[in-house]
């Protein structure tokens, strides 16, 4: 059977129920549903399909492929597609009724297709399992970014694995290249509310960009931080060290200590810093 320019709207309630039975049942006057009594393969052209939850919706057109009722209520897929400049593909088993196992990939996506409103700019490839059940998916994978921004940070040669369960995206070993060296970061993410919480380190990174403030040279460090959004709505907590560098044209040898992000403004205390030799402490200082 061949299918073109079929169109396929898939809904999700709050109540995680799909219309997948309404989608394939026949009228009430037909009292078996065609894929029931349906066991052979049907090729997919030119199609469109919307699946949308309370949330979010997600449009997919030019999908391509096959789909195999021989085991159904298993339904083997093979699926190209395109959404905006991203090409996507997906291959394997589910039951709507159940679940399943789907291997998929996307290349060039924009990162508002996962989650609207996202500070994230940049064309994502993804590579992905998708298993679990239709009531209750989860993904696991890799991504890569060559190229992109989170909020006004410009950053490259982004990568990282992945997890997604229950409308969470987890990071897990990311790495980029930003601020003049490279930050690493993982944790949860929550895609509809944009909320996080990541423990995240920098190496080597121009102080430079970090601060309004005359500092130079280059800067290390790790903290926990947590918020909405971009970094305006964020707050963090760590500490930071610093080798051969200057503040307001002062030379110093090395610099240590802690700082406390909330939103905009920031912290820093317990600073030590060595000047010719010799350590100076400073307790609290409201910034640099």
């Amino acid at each position: 059977v061949r299918l073109e320019g079929l169109t396929l709207q898939l809904n999700r309630d709050r109540q995680e129920r799909w219309n997948v039975s309404e989608t394939l049942r026949r009228p009430a006057a037909e009292p078996t549903a065609p894929a029931a009594g349906f066991r052979g393969r049907v090729e997919v052209a030119d199609a469109a399909v919307a699946i949308a939850t309370p949330d979010s919706r997600y449009e997919f057109k030019q999908v391509n492929g096959q789909l195999d009722f021989a085991n159904y209520p298993d339904i083997a897929l093979d699926l190209k597609s395109k959404q905006g400049a991203a090409d996507l593909s997906a291959k394997g088993v589910w039951n709507f009724s159940g679940g399943g196992k789907i291997e998929a990939s996307v290349t060039g996506a924009d990162p508002a297709a996962f989650t609207a409103n996202s500070p994230l700019k940049g064309a994502v490839t993804t590579r992905f399992r998708l298993e679990g059940t239709t009531a209750k998916p989860t993904a696991q994978g890799s991504f890569s970014i060559p190229a992109g921004s989170l909020g006004d940070t410009a950053f490259r040669d982004a990568a990282g694995e992945f997890s997604w369960t229950g409308g969470t995206l987890t990071l897990a070993g990311t790495t980029l290249n930003a601020l003049g060296g490279s930050i690493a970061t993982s944790g949860p993410i929550a895609l509809d509310t944009r909320r996080f919480s990541q423990t995240v380190s920098g190496r080597n990174l121009d102080s430079s960009q970090l601060s309004d403030k005359d500092i130079q040279g280059r800067l290390n460090f790790s903290a926990q931080a947590s918020g909405q959004g971009d970094g305006d709505h964020t707050n963090a907590d760590g500490t930071f060290s610093m080798g051969a560098g200057s503040i307001s044209g002062i030379a110093f040898e090395a610099l240590t200590g802690n700082f406390a992000k909330r939103g905009p403004a920031t912290r820093y205390y317990n600073l030590r810093a060595t000047i010719a030799g010799q350590v100076i402490a400073i307790d609290d200082a409201d910034s640099l």
